[in-house]
């Protein structure tokens, strides 16, 4: 199946496909199709990152260990650029790896056509992973964070060795709602969650989702 994120604005259209990208043992590099679906050419750059959640959030630092050609180029309207990401030395590590391409819109002088224009440049992030073969399954467990007063704090621990996205979280608390989409919750890592939709006192919340890996159901509560 082919999966193509889309992404339009003022400044310009574009078309991205896959959205996900992993990189088997058997395979030094992987490919991209970034399509420009907008009336006008538009510079793009691409930028590499290694992605981490060692404090509950999205971290990004440099990805020395991965290459993407072209880093730069320019897109009439209507054509498209295949980019390839790959290794720089061979070989597949010992546990998941993840990263994230963020393929981004340059302005540039003839895109502002008045001076009080805002100008919105697009930004897609593409989940990249390189995965052993043999690592085991994302394996989540949940704990509610609570502080007298402020918005509890929900936890997604996993203990897999995969990262799991979660299409849709549903937390239900006091007769209120709180949704999350699209996330990722990083193989080894933790992410966190701030309930601001829920009412302070919620000390319990009830957990549903989905994922295309597994449906998620449960509860978490204050310790």
């Amino acid at each position: 199946m082919l999966f193509v994120a889309c992404v339009a604005s003022g400044a310009g259209s574009l078309r991205v496909a896959p959205v996900r990208l992993d990189l088997p043992q058997d395979r030094r590099a992987v490919a991209l199709t970034v399509t420009n679906t907008g009336n006008s050419s538009t510079l793009m750059q691409l930028d590499l990152k290694r992605w981490s959640q060692a404090a509950g959030n999205d971290d990004y630092s440099a990805a020395d260990d991965l290459i993407v050609s072209p880093p730069i180029f320019t897109l009439d309207a209507g054509a498209e650029q295949v980019v390839r990401v790959g290794r720089r030395t061979a070989g597949q590590p010992a546990k998941e790896v993840a990263y994230r391409l963020f393929v981004q819109e340059v302005p540039t002088p003839g895109s502002i056509t008045s001076p009080s224009e805002l100008n919105v440049v697009l930004r897609i992030g593409i989940p990249i992973f390189a995965t052993p073969p043999n690592a085991p399954q994302a394996e989540v467990e949940w704990a509610l964070q609570c502080r007298e007063g402020s918005s509890a704090v929900l936890v997604a621990m996993n203990r897999g060795g995969r990262a799991l996205r979660i299409d849709e979280l549903k937390v239900h608390a006091a007769g209120s709602d709180h949704t999350e989409r699209a996330v990722y919750v990083l193989a080894g890592a933790t992410r966190a969650f701030l309930l601001s939709d829920l009412p302070a006192s919620a000390r319990r919340v009830e957990l549903t989702g989905q994922s295309p890996q597994q449906k998620i159901q449960g509860a978490a509560a204050c310790d």
